[in-house]
């Protein structure tokens, strides 16, 4: 709808000049633009944004990693809190359960139950905040536990952060394209 005769006369008269026609032009916007459109849409959010979204865990963990450094604690105590709370717990997983909950949040956008749409959200808090939590723990067992395991710890994060960031989808695209 236009506002004025005008907008209207001339949006048409621009489709008529480009496509030869509104069946023409409702034929591309329901085809190739679309396909165009679709192909491109992304879930979640970039990378960058997601780090912002983290940044409380990771001041946390940037204080106490400091904190273990001004305290002269062992080398190896430092670098497994480093990389097991840290990298492994501040940063990659709670990116990544940033990104799981945005997925969750786009496949679930249309309401199921219009009166009980509260429970939709519920749900989604539920999902990505109990493995949210329980990676949290792991994270913190895993570098209170050895050098080892902090390291383990932060690989399987790394790993869990990729995958939500489209290396799930390039390793399956790759994959069906053979």
């Amino acid at each position: 709808e236009c506002r004025t005769n005008f907008d209207k006369e001339f949006v048409h008269a621009a489709i008529f000049d480009w496509y030869g026609g509104t069946d023409a032009f409702t034929e591309y916007v329901r085809g190739p633009l679309q396909e165009e459109l679709v192909s491109k849409q992304r879930t979640g959010v970039q990378i960058s944004y997601c780090m912002m979204l983290v940044t409380p865990f990771l001041s946390v963990g940037i204080s106490t990693f400091m904190g273990l450094l001004k305290a002269n604690v062992p080398i190896h105590i430092s670098a497994s809190y480093f990389l097991g709370g840290l990298v492994g717990r501040a940063l990659c997983w709670m990116a990544a359960m940033v990104q799981f909950a945005l997925f969750l949040c786009d496949q679930l956008a249309r309401p199921v139950l219009p009166r009980l749409d509260i429970l939709q959200t519920i749900f989604i808090l539920a999902v990505t905040g109990v493995p949210a939590f329980c990676g949290l723990q792991l994270g913190d067992k895993a570098y209170r536990n050895s050098l080892l395991t902090a390291f383990i710890w932060a690989a399987v994060s790394i790993l869990f952060l990729w995958l939500t960031n489209g290396g799930f989808r390039m390793c399956c695209r790759k994959r069906f394209q053979k």
